[in-house]
Formats: C-alpha cells, sequence, structure tokens
C-alpha cells in the first residue's frame, strides 16, 4: 500500500518502474515515521502521525489501494515532506549564516555531516567544540 502513495492510480497493473515505486515507497515511510523524530518541527511531526493513521485506516479497513482513498493521505505525506524540507533548508541556511561559509557539501546530509564533523573534532581535540556542547544539551 505505502508504494501506492505517490504514483497514480491503479499503478500496480501497469508498466512503472521499480525505482518509482521504490522510491515512493521510501518517501512515504520517511512520512510515516518522521513523528517519532523530536527534532521536527511540530507541524510535520502532527501530520506525520495524521499520515500513520490514515495509513493504519487503509491497511486494516480498506485493505487494497482505491484511488478515492489515497488523495487525503498523500496530502498528509506532502505536507509532511515539505515542512520537513524546509526546516532543513532553513537550518542549513542559518549554518551557513552563522559560520560565513558552507558547512554542508551539496548532497551530503545535513545529520551525517554533523556527526562526521563531531567526530573528527573529538579525536583532534579530546571533546566537543564549545559551540557544539551547548547545542546537545
Amino acid at each position: 500500500m505505502l508504494r501506492a502513495i505517490f504514483m497514480p492510480p491503479y499503478n500496480h497493473n501497469t508498466v512503472w518502474p521499480e525505482v518509482a515505486q521504490y522510491a515512493s515507497y521510501i518517501a512515504a515511510i520517511i512520512a510515516l515515521l518522521l513523528w517519532l523524530v523530536p527534532g521536527a518541527r511540530r507541524e510535520a511531526r502532527i501530520t506525520s502521525l495524521a499520515f500513520l493513521g490514515g495509513m493504519y485506516y487503509l491497511m486494516n479497513f480498506v485493505g487494497f489501494p482505491m484511488p478515492w482513498y489515497l488523495p487525503t493521505v498523500t496530502t498528509l505525506s506532502f505536507l509532511t515532506l515539505a515542512i520537513t524540507g524546509g526546516q532543513l533548508a532553513a537550518w542549513a541556511k542559518s549554518s551557513v549564516a552563522a559560520t560565513g561559509k558552507q558547512k554542508i557539501s551539496p548532497g551530503v546530509n545535513p545529520s551525517i555531516h554533523d556527526l562526521c564533523c563531531r567526530a573528527h573534532h573529538h579525536r583532534r581535540h579530546g571533546g566537543l567544540p564549545t559551540q557544539m556542547a551547548t547545542a546537545t544539551h
């Protein structure tokens, strides 16, 4: 059912590429589980939880991806992903403004980049920098 969220109606009967179905599945999983992420914006967590509730209903009571049921949950997942994308963009922009240089290389996940920077600084200096230590507490 999750593969059908971002796909056209009755996509399982047509010849859509597996890559498109897999991408739809991954995006739906991200939107479905985002309510568990403590750092996510409240609006994103609420729409993610509503998406989870809608998917629970569809999977347990409908059982088949009927095209007239999917727009509601698809809208909730789009909102979740858009709000989160906006939050990540604002975070990246503020980190660039704070340091005066680009902190994140293009194509690198910000959270992975942050963890790598922390690990590198810890190895070199034996602890977290003051700015990072206060941000984590």
